[in-house]
């Protein structure tokens, strides 16, 4: 695979969540209308490079064995299938699923969106931060959607060998929520009906100062969710 760097906003600012938007946080899954258990998982890998650029990829996957029906995924799975998908992309030199660059994506799958940060010393920020590593705002685009479709967040740290190759682990961050292509009010999202999100990805920086806090540094990514729900593809 030949990477595209790929170059967002990135600001050395504070971030204005979008007034009336619902924390990611928030409990959703096994509520009334918030029954379906996601069979998919798209991957977003990020990665800073020495030249200050960044390098992202996304991986559409989905939970089946050879060809059968895709399964729900159990939440308890998530680690070990974060794991094996970005080492996958860290060692596959061409992917067999769909790859391709950046978080401006048409997700049409309820699904797991998983955010992965391949670094040492970049952390997305958790839920006891304030603010937390994924806010909804509005952009210069007038994308004003609030969240009421991503919920039932978690922060993951997931150890992979250090990517220098010196011996042991690094640990990395991921954010898993689940997107449930709802529309405001709870219900699906229907035929062509598209909404379109502006969010911001919060980190926390190292210094390389001994003893400085860490800088907060601000990514600009958007999606657009497209209804109706559809079920994952049988076939890759």
């Amino acid at each position: 695979m030949n990477p595209t760097l790929t170059r967002f906003l990135v600001q050395l600012s504070s971030a204005n969540p979008l007034a009336g938007s619902d924390s990611i946080y928030l409990d959703r899954k096994g509520k009334p209308g918030f029954e379906f258990l996601p069979k998919c998982v798209y991957f977003y890998y990020v990665r800073f490079e020495d030249n200050n650029t960044i390098t992202t990829w996304k991986h559409f996957w989905v939970n089946r064995d050879d060809h059968s029906d895709p399964a729900p995924i159990d939440e308890i799975d998530l680690p070990n299938i974060i794991e094996q998908l970005a080492l996958h992309v860290r060692n596959n030199p061409a992917p067999s699923q769909d790859v391709h660059v950046g978080l401006g994506d048409e997700w049409k799958n309820k699904s797991y969106v998983v955010i992965f940060v391949d670094e040492e010393n970049w952390k997305l920020r958790n839920r006891k931060q304030d603010p937390v590593g994924m806010i909804f705002v509005e952009d210069v685009n007038n994308h004003i959607v609030g969240n009421h479709s991503f919920y039932d967040a978690h922060d993951l740290d997931i150890e992979l060998p250090f990517r220098d190759g010196r011996s042991g682990n690094m640990k990395c961050t991921a954010l898993v929520m689940i997107n449930h292509l709802k529309k405001l009010g709870g219900a699906d999202l229907g035929d062509m009906e598209r909404e379109t999100y502006a969010f911001q990805l919060l980190f926390d920086v190292a210094s390389s100062t001994p003893g400085n806090p860490p800088m907060t540094l601000i990514i600009d990514p958007t999606g657009t969710n497209q209804g109706p729900p559809q079920d994952p593809p049988l076939d890759p």
